[in-house]
């Protein structure tokens, strides 16, 4: 009945087409027509377009009645043997003949369960039952009202099959890997005597499975890229419609620092084949991996899961202590295990971002970002100047001759030094409400943090049309100098002129900047150890 239901919807749609503002809200408008049974599983995946949420409806209802025939036959089999019974002097039971089981039930042919689930969707009340039909039946008839006892024992029913087929579930078993605090040297090779399959050969193993399995969006090997010429080598992808096909962004763009809302999407939403394997602390100081290893109801693991709309092969997102549902906020632990992760790759290529709320990420579920791609980010061949040693010897430098504006952070004792500097400084941003990206380089080693206000200059009409029109959303990946383009035309003209048009108007201004650089060092060199640098060139 599902193709029913979907016919009258799409039939009112185009009666009354601005009930609808784009796809998501369509399928959103779907799914309150759909049963309980249904509803609950389509929901859990989050936001997904009419399309998806179609498929994804009739797939579970084909699954249903498999399920509702086994059990049909199993009962005709038992009502089989209960009447052999009887007529060989078994039990004296009676039982009802199958006539009056469906004495009084409803027309299957009549529309008027597909017509009130398509009234529900939109908010309209729906038509009571002219008679009533054996509990047997109503059980078997997909859109005919049910009794709120019925109703309210499928949706405990379908809660449970949906928690069995989400990260919180559980026992969710999961490929498991295992890093170690105890090596500190960072993009050198495996040691001997570690595991044969490094993790990052493994994570891109993994992420090449789900790509077969056909969980992508678009095929990235196959989106056209190139680097333009110029001084500064940007690297551009034509990934036509990626925009229309990410999720939608659910939260304010000026406020960096917003709690979490369970009722937008968040990543236990997401379906479990989209999980690669968790990530966690060894507990021996050895690094590597554990097939199948369980998730305990009562852990909050580091999960890996595939960008479904990824830019670069090997697209990931590193999602801390998932089931603790942290908002999009950097804490000192989380941003160490990102530190962790880039570390574990021992490769150059193998990068992580992370983007704060009103700076382009779109989802307030806290998680970074990686993925390899085998060629210099433009920022990270651009010259610096430090500017100030803080801590345990970390060096603060600030960008020069690039379009946008940022400091980088490297040295200090170890990684945690390191860490601890980087994530205060974008603690003491988020809670000053400044918008900021963050790129992980060179395995951990180097730390970018750059500065942004492209969101409110959008929201105040300050960003010109003609770039606007782009629909380019500057993230960490874009301020690096990797670009993902939506439009062809847009891919072929590119230039370097227009990009450092675009990302100028990206950037603070040179005195923001600089009143911004001089309070993260006043937050950073509070102790005796932070001192100020000449300037000397890198």
């Amino acid at each position: 009945m599902v193709r029913e239901y979907e016919r009258d919807f799409t039939r009112i749609v185009e009666l009354i087409p601005f009930a609808v503002r784009d796809e998501y809200h369509k399928a959103r408008l779907f799914v309150r027509g759909l049963r309980p049974n249904i509803r609950l599983l389509i929901a859990s995946h989050g936001a997904i377009s009419f399309g998806e949420c179609l498929d994804r409806a009739m797939m579970v209802q084909s699954k249903s009645e498999e399920v509702r025939s086994d059990r049909d036959a199993s009962e005709r089999s038992g009502d089989r043997k209960r009447s052999h019974e009887k007529s060989s002097g078994g039990s004296s039971l009676t039982t009802a003949p199958a006539e009056h089981l469906e004495e009084g039930s409803c027309d299957l042919g009549s529309p008027t369960g597909v017509q009130d689930a398509t009234r529900q969707a939109f908010g309209y009340p729906v038509s009571k039952p002219q008679q009533q039909c054996s509990p047997k039946h109503r059980r078997s008839t997909k859109w005919f009202p049910r009794r709120a006892e019925e109703e309210e024992e499928e949706e405990e029913e379908a809660e449970d099959v949906a928690a069995a087929a989400s990260p919180s579930a559980a026992c969710v078993k999961l490929l498991l890997y295992c890093f170690s605090k105890i090596d500190e040297d960072l993009c050198l090779p495996v040691p001997q005597g570690q595991p044969r399959v490094s993790f990052l050969d493994r994570l891109l193993e993994e992420w090449d499975d789900r790509k077969v399995r056909g969980l992508f969006h678009h095929d990235i090997a196959a989106c056209e890229t190139k680097v333009l010429p110029g001084k500064h080598n940007f690297i551009i992808v034509l990934i036509e419609g990626r925009d229309l096909k990410k999720r939608p962004t659910e939260f304010r763009i000026d406020e960096v620092l917003q709690p979490f809302d369970g009722d937008k999407f968040n990543f236990t939403k997401i379906g479990q084949e989209e999980l690669i394997f968790r990530f966690e602390e060894s507990s021996n100081g050895k690094a590597g991996y554990f097939q199948s290893a369980p998730i305990m109801s009562s852990s909050s693991p580091n999960i890996i899961a595939i960008n479904v709309s990824p830019i670069a092969h090997g697209h990931v997102l590193l999602i801390p202590r998932i089931l603790d549902f942290l908002p999009q906020r950097i804490d000192c632990q989380s941003f160490l295990l990102a530190m962790y992760m880039v570390k574990a790759a021992r490769n150059p290529y193998f990068r992580m971002g992370y983007n704060s709320l009103g700076a382009f990420a779109t989802i307030n579920h806290l998680h970074f970002q990686g993925y390899y791609l085998e060629v210099k980010f433009p920022v990270e061949k651009v010259p610096t100047r430090i500017i100030a040693t803080v801590g345990s010897g970390v060096n603060v430098a600030e960008l020069l001759e690039y379009p946008v504006r940022g400091l980088v952070f490297e040295g200090g004792k170890n990684m945690l030094d390191l860490s601890d500097t980087v994530s205060s400084a974008c603690i003491f941003l988020q809670e000053s409400n400044r918008p900021f990206n963050v790129l992980f380089s060179e395995c951990g080693k180097r730390i970018f943090l750059l500065l942004q206000c492209y969101a409110m200059k959008q929201a105040h009409g300050k960003v010109s049309p003609e770039i606007l029109e782009t629909r380019v959303n500057p993230a960490c990946w874009e301020l690096g100098g990797h670009f993902a383009l939506k439009r062809r035309k847009d891919f072929d003209e590119a230039s370097e002129e227009g990009i450092c048009k675009f990302l100028a108007q990206v950037a603070l201004s040179e005195q923001e900047f600089q009143l911004v650089k001089e309070s993260i060092l006043k937050s950073l060199s509070g102790g005796p150890a932070g001192k100020k640098n000449t300037g000397e060139m890198l």
